[in-house]
């Protein structure tokens, strides 16, 4: 590279460089920072590769005052804590045996071999501390092209690790482009029911990162061809939700693609929290008018609160298409409008010598509808007032 990516120049990364380098150790970077780094986008994580074992990384951070965490030494991982930024080093390693789900490591200090585990030859990318690639499989050549190729025998790898059907379709909504690499496409269709063997958490975290991805439905269309959407429990996806300009919020995005379908399977299968459950759930059940007046925009809005307004509007667009205009409308309410609370209490009428009970509460209710009526412009006097006149 022509210049250090900004990354490698922080004082925690170099730090970290210097401790290997004066101990003899060689230390590189590798997957998504590489990749990133090449396209141009933001780098979030940091992940590093050494043949260095475990034991020894634990070792040479103690004496280089570095703080380490043993975060997962079954499988060769330390994490080194410097100055709040957070480095994953793992141990060149190559998989002995693999069931779909767990892999059993040997050590090595053989960085193709290394590379040869890995998913896609996008993620097989490393890079040394002057910021020189290393690049065993053509990720460079894949990363300008757009395409997304795992290495190897696609069967192979995915039967190494089921999610890694899951991350293909992710990594193509993120960063490939059509046409997709047959060769994947086709053993992705046929090892798709092996993703009954996988966790609900691990299918939930690599679901929403395809959903928040910048325009899922191509991949999600791929996903729907090879049967894979109908192993997560979408049987009826309903596309032409996702043609919204929505946000890039998952579960939003989740909610508009099911539609009117039953989610309350897939909520369980995909081990929902029980806030992500309530507003999926929710969303899908509330009902939708054929029209929304800006009145009741605002009583649902002040009633469910600002998250689940959007949502309501979001599927309301959904189902009309070309009312662009009053949808957008519609979701500028919570920026141009402050929510007003109801002014009149319990202790409010029985001061008035309303007594407690379920009367009183069918009269707070009934004030509450005459206050929105007026379109929130009735005063707590007036209100009280009407009570006092009875």
């Amino acid at each position: 590279m022509t210049s250090l990516p900004a990354w490698l120049t922080e004082s925690a990364v170099q730090t970290l460089l210097e401790a290997f380098a004066s101990r003899g150790h060689t230390l590189r970077f590798v997957g998504g920072c590489v990749r990133d780094t090449l396209m141009h986008r933001p780098v979030g994580d940091l992940d590093a590769a050494t043949p260095a074992a475990p034991d020894t990384v634990m070792a040479l951070l103690e004496a280089s005052s570095i703080r380490a965490l043993p975060t997962g030494l079954h499988h060769g991982t330390v994490t080194a804590i410097i100055d709040h930024r957070q480095i994953e080093i793992t141990t060149l390693r190559e998989d002995t045996a693999c069931d779909g789900r767990h892999a059993q490591v040997r050590y090595t200090d053989d960085w193709q071999q290394d590379a040869a585990r890995r998913d896609f030859t996008i993620n097989a990318l490393y890079m040394d501390a002057e910021g020189r690639l290393y690049d065993y499989f053509g990720g460079q050549h894949d990363l300008r092209t757009h395409r997304l190729r795992f290495i190897g025998d696609p069967v192979a790898r995915i039967r190494e690790d089921y999610l890694r059907i899951l991350r293909f379709f992710r990594f193509y909504a993120t960063h490939g482009a059509p046409p997709p690499d047959t060769e994947a496409l086709a053993a992705c269709k046929a090892e798709a029911s092996g993703i009954h063997s996988l966790s609900g958490e691990r299918i939930r975290a690599e679901m929403f990162k395809l959903l928040a991805a910048p325009d899922p439905l191509p991949a999600l269309r791929l996903m729907e061809q090879c049967g894979v959407l109908k192993e997560l429990g979408i049987d009826a996806p309903y596309y032409a939700a996702l043609d919204l300009p929505a946000p890039s919020d998952p579960l939003l995005q989740l909610l508009l693609l099911l539609g009117g379908q039953n989610a309350e399977a897939l909520a369980g299968r995909w081990r929902l929290s029980n806030a992500e459950r309530d507003r999926l759930l929710g969303g899908l059940a509330r009902p939708l008018p054929e029209e929304i007046t800006e009145a009741e925009a605002k009583a649902f809005l002040r009633r469910e609160g600002e998250v689940h307004f959007r949502d309501w509007v979001w599927r309301w667009y959904a189902g009309h298409p070309d009312a662009a205009k009053k949808a957008t409308t519609l979701l500028t309410l919570p920026e141009r409008w402050s929510i007003p609370v109801f002014p009149v209490t319990g202790k409010d009428l029985l001061a008035c010598g309303v007594p407690q009970g379920e009367g009183m509460g069918k009269l707070l209710a009934e004030l509450e509808a005459s206050w929105e009526a007026s379109d929130y412009t009735l005063e707590k006097e007036a209100l009280l007032q009407a009570i006092r006149n009875r």
